[in-house]
Order: C-alpha cells, then sequence, then structure tokens
C-alpha cells in the first residue's frame, strides 16, 4: 500500500504541474494570436480645443461680434484596428465632433465628421505598450443655427499621435492617447475658413480579437 502510494505521489504532483502551465501558456498565446495578426474595436471618447483666432477676426472684421472666443467640444470615435504585428498597428476610424460658436445675435454649432486612417507604432509591445501614431483622411463639416444658417464644407486633415494601451484581461484594454491634428475648412463668406483641427485627448475602451480564415466550401 506505502509502495502503490509513492509511485503515485510523482505522478499527481506532475500533473498538477502541467496544467496551470499548459492554462497559462494558453493565455499568452490567445493574447500574442491578439496583439499580432488580430483586430480590435475601440471606443474612444473625449475633448477637443481648435484655435479660432482667423475666423473669429475675419467674423469681428465682418461685423460680427462674438460673445467669447472658442472653448473647444466633445469628440468621439469608433475605430477599427488591425495589428499588422508586433509593433504596427493600422487602423480606420469615423469620429464626430462637436462645438459652440457664440456670436452676439445667436450661437451657431460647428460639427465634424472626419474618416481618419492611420498607423501606430508600438515600440515596446507587450504589457502597456506605448505607442506614436500618425494619420490621413477626410473631413466634412456642418454649419447650423445662428448667423450661419446651415452651411457645408469638405477638407481634408492629418493627425500625429501619442498614447498607450492598458491591458485589463487577453481581449480587452483601455486607451488613453493625445493628438495634434490639422484641418482648414474653407467657406464662401466673410469668415472665409474654419479650423477643424488641434489638440485633443481622448480615452476609451476596446476589444481585441483574433480574425479567423474560413473555407468556403
Amino acid at each position: 500500500m506505502v509502495l502503490v502510494c509513492f509511485l503515485m505521489f510523482p505522478a499527481v504532483s506532475h500533473a498538477d504541474f502541467i496544467e496551470p502551465h499548459k492554462a497559462q501558456k494558453k493565455r499568452q498565446e490567445t493574447t500574442q494570436s491578439v496583439r499580432t495578426g488580430g483586430a480590435r474595436l475601440a471606443l474612444l471618447a473625449g475633448y477637443h480645443y481648435w484655435p479660432q483666432t482667423s475666423f473669429e477676426n475675419s467674423a469681428v472684421g465682418a461685423g460680427y461680434m462674438l460673445d467669447r472666443r472658442a472653448v473647444g467640444g466633445p469628440q468621439v470615435g469608433l475605430e477599427f484596428g488591425y495589428r499588422v504585428d508586433s509593433s504596427w498597428d493600422v487602423a480606420i476610424e469615423i469620429g464626430y465632433s462637436w462645438e459652440r460658436i457664440a456670436f452676439s445675435d445667436g450661437a451657431s454649432s460647428h460639427s465634424t465628421l472626419p474618416l481618419m486612417f492611420t498607423a501606430r507604432w508600438l515600440p515596446w509591445p507587450g504589457g502597456i505598450e506605448p505607442f506614436f501614431g500618425v494619420g490621413a483622411g477626410y473631413i466634412l463639416n456642418f454649419y447650423s443655427g445662428g448667423i450661419l444658417d446651415y452651411l457645408e464644407s469638405h477638407s481634408m486633415g492629418a493627425m500625429a499621435s501619442a498614447g498607450c494601451f492598458f491591458p485589463f484581461t487577453e481581449s480587452i484594454s483601455a486607451t488613453a492617447e493625445l493628438r495634434f491634428s490639422y484641418g482648414v475648412s474653407e467657406m464662401n463668406n466673410p469668415f472665409r475658413s474654419v479650423m477643424c483641427g488641434g489638440i485633443a485627448l481622448l480615452v476609451g475602451i476596446q476589444w481585441g480579437f483574433k480574425l479567423e480564415k474560413r473555407e468556403l466550401f
């Protein structure tokens, strides 16, 4: 009896060691599959400030007084990204931003719908991942209310960013990002142009998943 127990002890101990090790290895492989060759869906929200000095000076020169200078407004975005390898991520993002233009005769609103293509470099992949990014795309601008009534304009924009990914689990992580962007919305009126770029601070949550190939037949 003692001999049987002695012979079984190493097998039980070995199994107790192997199973957690396999589980840990599987979690690491899942994380790696998401970060390399995996996709991610991110929801971002934050605040932007776009300097409107040229617009404000043009408005005053045309006889339209302002109650106050531009102070920025909220910004949100939905992003779909793909991790090319451990150090590079590419993404497409559609966003929305809003700001109030306070004329003395009534407030107008300026809304933008940007469609941006971005690339991010992650110099230290794994764990908390800092990144640096660049991007460019198309911006649709809407103006409504007040003396601007309803206007629509189109412009191109570019951006540079720096931020971090903060992992919670194998597939869920938070993101924080500081963006510097540039874009000018040209207007065929006395106001000439409105800036649709500046500085923005965005935070969000993202879900990573592995893209799987499926056979059609």
